[in-house]
């Protein structure tokens, strides 16, 4: 895939010039570049189909795993595509209803992306598409993006508040203003004077 990534790049690039100096649209290359970005884009399509169709039944399989950084390369390629030439727009249209009808590849994708290398290879989907990932993938992403922040996540010990329910204000005030940074965010155990403990986080 880098030879393509590498050729697609560099053609963007002259095509890109050649329409910043006028070159006309009709010629014949022009339309066998858009019925190739076409057929490129189907393909995709039907691989994904595919592929949701084995994630729906839950078969995973080495050449669904192996596969994947093929078709996140195509895609992204088709996106930057896009945005060569504003007589294109169907291109993007219809890049995003091929994500939105396999939502679950998408997801797929974008979780199967280093951490290291995220801003190409799905930088695009989370600029454009966002709305079409799910809370989970967000925030899975989120956590991998932040790698010293999931790591730190729920460690430490948890802030206790001994409060007298007559005085619930008063004394939880008294103690979260003694308590650090770190075990706030590790969370707050509530015991109260003289009662036993009947909730969660409540001792």
């Amino acid at each position: 895939m880098a030879e393509f990534e590498t050729f697609s790049s560099a053609l963007r690039q002259q095509v890109t010039s050649l329409v910043g100096a006028g070159a006309p649209r009709g010629r014949p290359w022009w339309t066998v570049l858009y019925e190739t970005l076409v057929s490129l884009l189907r393909s995709a399509n039907e691989y994904m189909a595919t592929t949701e169709t084995l994630l729906r039944g839950q078969t995973s399989t080495d050449w669904t795993a192996s596969s994947l950084p093929c078709v996140r390369a195509v895609l992204a390629e088709l996106d930057a595509w896009s945005d060569v030439d504003a007589a294109w727009p169907e291109i993007r249209v219809a890049l995003r209803a091929t994500l939105a009808a396999h939502a679950g590849v998408t997801r797929a994708i974008v979780l199967s992306s280093s951490g290291a290398d995220w801003c190409q290879e799905i930088g695009w989907i989370v600029a454009r598409h966002r709305d079409l990932l799910d809370f989970d993938t967000r925030r899975r992403l989120a956590m991998a993006l932040l790698p010293k922040v999931a790591a730190t996540a729920g460690r430490g010990s948890q802030h206790e508040l001994l409060v007298d329910r007559s005085q619930l204000l008063a004394d939880s005030f008294r103690s979260i203003a003694h308590a650090t940074p770190q075990k706030l965010r590790a969370g707050l155990v509530v015991e109260f004077r003289d009662e036993m403990a009947t909730g969660s986080g409540v001792h």
